[in-house]
């Protein structure tokens, strides 16, 4: 798969099943008073496994973007391009890359102030335990796989030799003089 492929990932199956959540949201709000929101929230909290692949690729997609940053000048004026769009607010294509990352926790905490808030004897109690349940789930892999990728890297580099990458004085003192005259 191509680079640029992968960097996406799954984002547009995220944006149909957030679009299609708030749309079913929305039905149950403006058309019941709010009554089945525990309902749509529990059938759609299996359909949020599609976040699993983007959070799985993102440290690929962060390598991939670095790479494409460094190696390819019309990628680089792209992203700047994109920067400088009002939409953009002037972030980085980095913040926006998180975002999909944070979406599990975030809906974790809003079903838990939602379960929080609905009394036990409600008819739609369970439903939105069960979703709490299925996204908890969801976060705790997503978390589990964060954690087994930084222990890897972690592993990796520390099996790395460094004994000959300590520069001699020479090499310390011309890399001292280059720092302080960009700096200056």
């Amino acid at each position: 798969m191509p680079k640029s492929k992968r960097a996406t990932g799954q984002l547009k199956v995220i944006l149909s099943t957030n679009i299609e959540l708030l749309k079913q949201l929305q039905v149950s709000i403006e058309e019941n008073g709010g009554e089945g929101v525990g309902k749509e929230i529990a059938s759609m909290s299996a359909y949020l496994r599609c976040y699993t692949p983007y959070i799985n690729n993102y440290t690929n997609s962060q390598n991939t973007i670095a790479d494409l940053q460094k190696n390819n000048k019309a990628f680089r004026k792209f992203l700047m391009e994109c920067s400088q769009n009002p939409a953009s607010l002037n972030f980085p294509i980095e913040s926006f890359l998180i975002l999909p990352v944070q979406r599990l926790p975030r809906y974790k905490m809003l079903i838990e102030q939602l379960l929080k808030n609905t009394e036990e004897d409600h008819q739609e109690y369970s439903q939105i335990k069960s979703a709490l349940t299925t996204i908890s789930n969801l976060a705790e892999q997503a978390n589990n796989r964060c954690f087994e990728t930084k222990e890897r890297i972690r592993s990796m580099i520390g099996s790395l030799d460094f004994t000959n990458a300590v520069p001699d004085q020479t090499q310390k003192q011309k890399y001292h003089s280059t720092v302080f005259v960009c700096v200056k």
